[in-house]
């Protein structure tokens, strides 16, 4: 593991995109995810820390020069118990991955549908080609700059329409269904 740099633009640009979401939990009446942290160069996105069956999503920086998001999870556990969710070629686009746990979360607790239904019905993103590694491992690689890619476990092919979105088309597509009282909010902070 490698030391992830607080001044990182693209840490930077995540922890904003983050403090917005905490915000929209907020305006859409939901207890907001705690404020990032981090821990030994490791980034924390928790939900109800300290408390019991508390979670949450780690980004740290790998040998490589690559990425990995990890989920760590206390329920029926004392200690955190950690797993992998991906290996990003970028910050950037481990951000969005994050910043779609996030968002997605709270769309389900808002019983708005979850968009990886949406994504699901449509199967791998027509920019992204999808690199099959092993029987249990793809590599999804964006056709127009092959030097981004993300690398998950076969049948997480939704996660493919990550990859060319910018973060504000993300938002765009995670804010569809709230109510204007919600995306008005939001929208008058974005200007």
């Amino acid at each position: 593991m490698v030391a992830l740099k607080e001044d990182d633009p693209d840490i930077a640009e995540l922890f904003s995109r983050y403090n917005k979401w905490r915000q929209i939990y907020g305006y859409a009446g939901e207890s907001p995810p705690d404020e990032a942290v981090w821990d030994n160069g490791r980034l924390y996105l928790r939900f109800g820390y300290p408390y019991p069956d508390w979670w949450a999503y780690i980004l740290e920086g790998a040998d490589d020069g690559r990425y990995c998001v990890l989920r760590a999870s206390t329920e029926r556990s004392i200690a955190p118990i950690e797993s992998s969710m991906g290996i990003f070629s970028q910050i950037k686009d481990a951000g969005k991955f994050l910043i779609y746990g996030v968002a997605e979360s709270l769309r389900i607790n808002c019983r708005l549908d979850p968009l990886s239904w949406k994504w699901d019905d449509a199967g791998l993103d027509p920019q992204v080609d999808a690199q099959i590694e092993s029987d249990r491992v793809v590599k999804y690689v964006l056709r127009s700059n092959p030097d981004t890619y993300f690398i998950m476990t076969r049948g997480d092919m939704r996660y493919s329409h990550i990859l060319p979105l910018s973060y504000d088309d993300l938002d765009a597509q995670l804010l569809e269904g709230f109510p204007e009282s919600v995306t008005s909010r939001f929208n008058a902070e974005s200007r």
